[in-house]
């Protein structure tokens, strides 16, 4: 029914989101890269790497994870990216 298209729809813009925050942490990851002194090929390659298996591990964790917790998981997920704010905005001032 409509409900399934809406879902499906709210799932892409999610996805979407989640890219441009990937995306963000990527472009703070490459700025450092001159620091590393490595070939820029080697340096991206090994984030990229790095990057597709933390998506991917993360990805079949949570699978698992929402078929124990179910909806309290993207709750708890919440609670600990705030808590990381938090911590970082305390850090820094």
């Amino acid at each position: 029914g409509g409900g399934e298209v809406e879902s499906q729809d709210f799932g892409i813009v999610v996805i979407l989101g989640l890219g441009v925050a990937t995306s963000l942490d990527a472009l703070a990851a490459g700025a450092s890269l001159p620091a590393l002194e490595l070939p820029l090929g080697l340096a991206v390659g090994l984030i990229g790497a790095v990057t597709v298996a933390a998506c991917v591990i993360s990805g079949l964790l949570g699978e698992v994870l929402r078929a124990w917790a179910g909806p309290w998981l993207g709750r708890a997920a919440g609670v600990v990216l705030i808590a990381l704010g938090v911590e970082v905005l305390v850090r820094n001032l």
